[in-house]
């Protein structure tokens, strides 16, 4: 379970660090259901932007994606995945209108090997990776992908505001710069916890060593 906070603090974010205004118009991908619709769909209109619904196979389809951004002026895709952008660059028309967006934020899979294949030339504006597993509120880090990005390794950048990233090591001691540790995620948008579940949440949503008292990773 999340805490409506923690979604107020993301979208909040969300604008801000995507520059949504009253002129963005944000094309809604993620399926309804999937928390990643509340992006697409929350977003832009807390910006005072549009948010364009079409049905849903007109986005399987290339070419009908690409004559829904041209129809609609759409300059903003909030909720991608490498693997659709590997999809529409296949077809020349889709890519003619990737070229085209200010925006395209992409998440869920990894980005390396959309970027080793070139990618990153497909699309003409901001490129964003974005990071964050299912226990935190959609995204917990981001990173500005450059026109000539570093593929040799996945880049997830940095914590958005209101998340606390730390690499901890196996006893919770943090790691120096340049060591290896595992990602423990802390901040407004931690759930919880698991519903029904109270010691799997124990297990898995530990106390923050270094963070206030009662906050958790």
């Amino acid at each position: 379970s999340r805490r409506a906070g923690g979604l107020d603090t993301y979208l909040r974010a969300v604008v801000r660090d995507n520059a949504l205004g009253p002129g963005t118009v944000a094309l809604q991908l993620a399926p309804p259901g999937y928390d990643a619709s509340i992006r697409d769909t929350f977003a832009p209109l807390a910006a005072g932007g549009c948010v364009v619904l079409v049905e849903r196979s007109r986005l399987l389809r290339a070419e009908s994606f690409a004559d829904t951004v041209a129809e609609y002026g759409v300059d903003t895709l909030l909720s991608t995945t490498p693997s659709f952008l590997g999809f529409l660059a296949q077809s020349p028309r889709a890519v003619r209108r990737l070229r085209s967006l200010r925006l395209v934020c992409s998440s869920g899979e990894s980005l390396r090997p959309f970027l080793a294949a070139g990618g990153r030339a497909l699309v003409g504006g901001r490129l964003v990776n974005q990071y964050g597993p299912s226990e935190c509120t959609m995204t917990s880090t981001r990173y500005d992908v450059p026109a000539a990005p570093d593929t040799s390794a996945d880049i997830v950048g940095t914590a958005i505001d209101g998340t606390v990233v730390r690499l901890l090591d196996p006893r919770g001691r943090e790691v120096p710069d340049g060591r290896t540790g595992e990602v423990h995620i802390g901040g407004a948008g931690v759930a919880r916890g698991y519903g029904g579940q109270p010691g799997l949440t124990a297990d898995r949503f530990p106390p923050d060593p270094y963070g206030p008292p009662g906050t958790r990773l």
